[in-house]
């Protein structure tokens, strides 16, 4: 890590709540999910409106990671 920069949080939410891993599951990026999972990614963690990464892989149609 370059000197005098910070570590992000792998659960760190923009404005509207999105995390890395709701991105990734709205996206299809079936990989990613799986690294973002593997890495501790919470799976639980719901947006400001309530919506989970589930129900947005479901919405979106993403069928290989509602698995």
């Amino acid at each position: 890590m370059r000197k005098g920069a910070t570590q992000a949080s792998i659960n760190q939410a923009k404005d509207n709540g999105a995390t890395p891993l709701h991105i990734a599951a709205q996206k299809g990026q079936a990989e990613v999910v799986g690294q973002l999972i593997a890495a501790k990614a919470s799976i639980g963690q719901a947006m400001g409106d309530g919506t989970t990464t589930l129900y947005i892989a479901a919405w979106e149609g993403q069928a290989e990671i509602v698995g």
